[in-house]
């Protein structure tokens, strides 16, 4: 039975518009599956301990978020995870599905649908255990004065993106060419911004986990707990 979070993906052009709100969150998560989550981890440490890495980084990354005074929407994979749509309820998000395509198609439709129904969205992933509250709450700050926010990630990526106007959203290929996963992602994001015409804002940057030794660094700041099932052994 699905959860009552649960709210079907559809399109900002068929979808009744609601009141809008004043700011929201989308945070990106697959669905918890063995040997689909942390496949770079996996390598290193397993499919298990990769996956329960990515649910204690899945989990704090919609506590902290839950602390916001924004509405949060939890964009899946699949909708019909019982672990996605427990953490919808624990945490009061929406639960919605990611269209498909690359990681830009995917984003350009969450943040288009979110800006039709608030002032302002912040879009994260689940790998930034020092993207914290005060942070998110810097980056809705910074839309005060800027079109776009962006947080970078030492890998040369970003950990978070958020958006004060849809104008720039429409384009369903605003992110072609960006080279995703790579240390030209960020890059590669801001040429297509500014192709956009947004003013772009750049917080400091951050770090995530994406490696066995970012696992070990999270451990060591006490991000993450050493539970077994390799976790840092």
């Amino acid at each position: 039975m699905i959860n009552q979070h649960l709210v079907e993906t559809d399109s900002p052009e068929t979808d009744s518009i609601d009141a809008a709100q004043k700011r929201c969150i989308g945070i990106f998560a697959r669905a918890a599956q063995l040997g689909h989550v942390k496949t770079r981890i996996a390598a290193q440490l397993g499919d298990e301990a990769a996956l329960a890495i990515y649910k204690q980084l899945l989990s704090g990354t919609l506590e902290r978020a839950a602390h916001m005074d924004a509405t949060l929407y939890l964009w899946a994979t699949d909708t019909h995870c019982d672990y996605l749509q427990s953490l919808a309820a624990q945490y009061d998000c929406q639960l919605r599905l990611q269209v498909d395509g690359d990681l830009g198609e995917r984003m350009q439709t969450a943040m288009e649908w979110m800006l039709s129904r608030n002032e302002h969205a912040v879009l994260i992933g689940s790998d930034c255990p020092v993207l914290t509250a005060p942070r998110l709450e810097e980056s809705f700050a910074a839309l005060e004065h800027a079109d776009v926010v962006l947080t970078p990630a030492e890998d040369g990526g970003f950990v978070l993106i958020a958006a004060a106007s849809k104008t720039a959203w429409s384009d369903k290929a605003m992110f072609s060419g960006v080279r995703w996963s790579t240390e030209s992602a960020l890059g590669d994001t801001l040429n297509c911004l500014h192709d956009a015409y947004a003013q772009v804002t750049i917080l400091d940057r951050l770090w995530d986990v994406d490696t066995a030794a970012d696992v070990s660094r999270a451990i060591q700041a006490g991000l993450l707990q050493r539970s077994g099932k390799g976790i840092g052994e």
